[in-house]
């Protein structure tokens, strides 16, 4: 559980250095830093699942074994997820990019 309140805290921080809600992401999803950040992010959500096995807890999602989470394929994902949710994107706009990453994953590879 500690571990797990420790990963939190971590993407808690991360979030307030990025501090850009989805309003923003057109303009800067192109852009090396915002590509390098949301690949942390990424790393940070895949080492709270691997903290979260450890634990026999529930994981955050449940993406292929093989599958690896990189810059390129992060931001496909992400894309995907806002076309698949255009109705939606009037209040997307407000929530940080972040956060509407994790709801991505989530229903990317959703768990069994």
């Amino acid at each position: 559980m500690k571990k797990t309140a420790m990963l939190l805290i971590c993407v808690l921080a991360t979030s307030a250095t990025c501090a850009a809600d989805m309003k923003d992401y057109e303009s800067v999803k192109k852009t090396d830093i915002f590509r390098y950040w949301l690949k942390g992010v990424s790393d940070g959500y895949m080492a709270a699942n691997g903290s979260l096995a450890s634990d026999r807890e529930h994981p955050l999602f449940c993406s292929p074994r093989k599958l690896g989470i990189n810059i390129d394929n992060a931001v496909d994902i992400l894309d995907n997820y806002i076309r698949a949710h255009a109705n939606m994107a009037e209040k997307l706009r407000t929530i940080p990019i972040e956060v509407v990453y994790l709801a991505t994953l989530k229903d990317a590879f959703p768990c069994k």
